[in-house]
């Protein structure tokens, strides 16, 4: 697709005005818009404002003029509080324009570090995305990639001429360096046509803006529907938590977030009587939902948007502790755990934490326990919720009746369920205060519409600062 083409997919038809159209740069190359298509338009019937980067024209080169003009869009954007999306296609900044280039690529980070929290903007890195405008894509909510898409700070070349000899545009800067390894995209997309359509997706379940409240639409799904299945998903090792989240949603509706990326947690939108709401899940699948600093990272930043624009979150809980590995510990996992307890303390939306089997230590803290504040936390009646997991906590425990008796497996079997039977049911925890009830699975959908529901009104006043320093 050309520049103009992604534009018109992207609106409805015949609704896209462009905006700064003449607009020129100040060097010796010009032409009417100087390489940007800028203006809005309708998406599915909601206003958006787009710019999208055209590199038929000096290669995409972003200039000061080019930012003057995104700026614009971007400034419109949230003036009315409408989403702002970018299409990125560039070979860089223009040299010949020297600081100013330079200054451009400021101007524009200015406009979207305003918009952020404002209305949700949107990254599309359909061609060449390098150095400076790397970091602009970065100030985004969400980066979309294609195949064709590259990404990076620094240039294969660069890398190369550093020593490291096997590298190439796809291994520096791909789509799968991106959307598997850093974390820096969000979605994967074969084509244009396939990242047109999975932001008009997104567009569909995000709100305008921090005020306009989640989109709402009829649900004729039955609000009390029962999920019998779902006993079944997770009676075995390892079951897929998305399973989970189909099951108890409207319409089996779920996009998921960062799919690709720190799969051992589960992030995305899922809808409930027909209201958006923001899902963390640790995925039972991959690394039994161990937490890591990836993961972390993953679903800080996630609650951290739905926060920001006002939509509930929901959280599955199944998690035994954390990625035991000397990697996370150099990384900062104690750092990165940190970031995700207090996004969830911070976080001043509804907040429902449902604990599906395994809630051990300050992981299960982490998850969006009562501690933290969540407003209703549901245990399945199933559920296991200790300091440790019950084979351990009786190894501890019962040490010396376990080596003393004629048969240690057996006698540590039969702790352990002693030790689960006393202090890891979920009554237990409901008997202090730290879960609201223990439920049938089968129950989970209607329990968490209605608290949802009562929710909806919800309203927390914080100590009077600019900001936090986590």
């Amino acid at each position: 697709m050309t520049a103009r083409d992604r534009i018109k997919s992207l609106f409805d038809e015949n609704t896209f005005a462009e905006t700064d159209a003449k607009l020129m740069s100040k060097g010796a190359e010009k032409t009417a818009g100087d390489g940007v298509i800028t203006g809005y338009g309708t998406v599915n019937g909601r206003l958006c404002f787009a710019a999208s980067q055209d590199s038929e024209f000096l290669g995409g080169a972003f200039g000061e003029a080019q930012a003057t003009k995104i700026a614009n869009a971007i400034a419109r954007a949230v003036k009315v509080g409408a989403p702002f999306v970018l299409f990125i296609d560039t070979a860089g900044a223009r040299i010949e324009e020297g600081l100013d280039a330079l200054e451009g690529f400021g101007k524009l980070t200015n406009a979207l570090a305003s918009a952020s929290g404002v209305i949700p903007t949107m990254a599309a890195v359909v061609g060449q995305c390098p150095a400076g405008m790397s970091m602009v894509a970065e100030m985004t909510d969400f980066v979309f990639m294609t195949e064709k898409g590259t990404m990076s700070v620094n240039s294969p070349e660069s890398i190369k001429a550093s020593g490291k000899l096997d590298a190439d545009a796809k291994t520096v800067a791909g789509v799968a360096i991106n959307t598997e390894k850093n974390g820096c995209a969000h979605f994967a997309c074969s084509d244009d046509d396939a990242l047109v359509a999975k932001i008009k997706e997104l567009v569909d379940v995000l709100p305008d803006n921090n005020y306009s409240g989640t989109p709402g639409e009829l649900c004729e799904d039955d609000l009390n529907r029962q999920s019998p299945e779902l006993s079944g998903i997770v009676s075995g090792d390892n079951y897929d938590v998305k399973d989970v989240i189909k099951a108890v949603s409207d319409y089996n509706f779920f996009l998921e977030v960062h799919e690709n990326y720190a799969k051992n947690i589960v992030v995305g939108f899922a809808k409930f009587n027909g209201y958006t709401v923001g899902v963390v899940a640790n995925q039972n699948a991959c690394k039994e939902g161990a937490l890591s600093v990836a993961a972390c990272i993953k679903a800080a930043r996630f609650v951290q948007f739905c926060d920001s624009f006002n939509i509930a979150v929901v959280t599955f809980t199944d998690t035994a502790g954390y990625e035991k590995c000397m990697c996370q510990e150099k990384q900062g996992l104690a750092r990165s755990l940190a970031k995700l307890a207090y996004t969830f303390s911070q976080a001043t939306v509804a907040k429902i934490n449902i604990i599906i089997k395994k809630a051990y230590g300050s992981a299960y803290v982490t998850m969006n326990s009562k501690a933290l504040g969540a407003d209703f936390v549901y245990a399945w009646d199933e559920a296991d919720i200790a300091v440790l997991d019950p084979i351990t906590s009786a190894s501890v425990l019962y040490h010396d009746e376990i080596a003393a008796s004629a048969n240690q497996a057996e006698t540590r079997k039969q702790k352990a369920k002693e030790y689960r039977d006393l202090y890891g049911t979920p009554v237990n925890a409901a008997e202090k205060g730290l879960v609201d009830d223990c439920i049938v699975p089968a129950e989970t959908r209607p329990r968490i519409i209605s608290a949802l529901e009562m929710l909806a009104t919800k309203r927390v006043s914080t100590p009077d600062r600019k900001h936090g320093t986590k």
